[in-house]
């Protein structure tokens, strides 16, 4: 994220690839970001989670919510967020990490991480 949010799309995109679990995740994640773009490799990355988890909100719900907040993804981002929150009462990374930062005013974001949370 933060090579992204920079502007250094390529070293973002490297650590994505480099962080697929098989050489065909990283070979498909590499097609997509240099066919379509950063959007296309998170949306690879989104899909190679899914597929193997067969849950929306992935193996890591809370790393789910952060890649449906890159993509600005509300519905799902906060489904998982609430999904995390719910598991693992966790909701220090919602309410500090600057990707979910547009959200944070939003009468859904402060439901999950006030109600839910326990606050």
């Amino acid at each position: 994220y933060v090579f992204s949010h920079s502007g250094d799309v390529d070293r973002a995109a490297r650590v994505w690839i480099d962080a697929s679990p098989s050489s065909e995740e990283a070979f498909a994640r590499q097609e997509a970001f240099e066919g379509n773009g950063y959007p296309a490799l998170i949306d690879a990355v989104i899909s190679d989670h899914v597929s193997r988890s067969g849950s929306s909100c992935m193996e890591d719900p809370a790393a789910a919510a952060f890649l449906y907040a890159v993509r600005n993804e509300e519905d799902r981002m906060f489904a998982c967020m609430n999904d995390a929150v719910t598991r693992h009462g966790s909701r220090e990374f919602f309410e500090l990490h600057p990707v979910f930062q547009p959200y944070r005013t939003s009468e859904r974001f402060r439901q999950i991480v006030d109600v839910v949370g326990g606050q």
